[in-house]
């Protein structure tokens, strides 16, 4: 049975997927994922669920979305989970090429290149209007 990439948005089934597209997978030439490539972007996925972890973060309702992106592997926080802060995590082919991102917020754009080991800064800023947003919910509920 082949992988419905429409309905599985499971981050890891998704990641384990990627090393079986081989070229052309998309019809349209896209070239296929290598080993390396796809540990990178698995390794940089783990730092991410380190992160919910410490963070005591329910890393089901927060996790990205990740797609293949024109070479590149794409990890996506965006849509109704997303409403404040928007975040994509680009991880590039090209081993020595930095990790991109771009941060959306109030209409501004942000984008740059990080380490993975920088990951947690971007978390921070990404989830900081969400957990406030859930603490002023959670308080309001206590107070009512």
């Amino acid at each position: 049975m082949a992988f419905d990439w429409a309905t599985n948005i499971d981050p890891l089934q998704r990641l384990a997927v990627l090393p079986t597209l081989g070229d052309n997978w998309d019809g349209y030439g896209a070239p296929g994922f290598l080993m390396p490539h796809c540990r990178r972007a698995s390794t940089l996925y783990l730092k991410i669920c380190h992160y919910f972890l410490v963070k005591r973060l329910d890393g089901a309702q927060i996790a990205p979305f990740i797609a293949p992106c024109y070479g590149s592997i794409l990890f996506d926080w965006a849509g109704r989970r997303f409403t404040h802060n928007q975040l994509q995590i680009l991880v590039p082919s090209a081993m020595d090429s930095p990790l991109e991102f771009l941060k959306c917020s109030d209409g501004l754009e942000e984008e740059g290149t990080f380490r993975a080991d920088e990951v947690n800064e971007l978390l921070d800023w990404l989830l900081k209007k969400k957990t406030n947003a859930i603490i002023s919910r959670d308080l309001d509920s206590t107070q009512a």
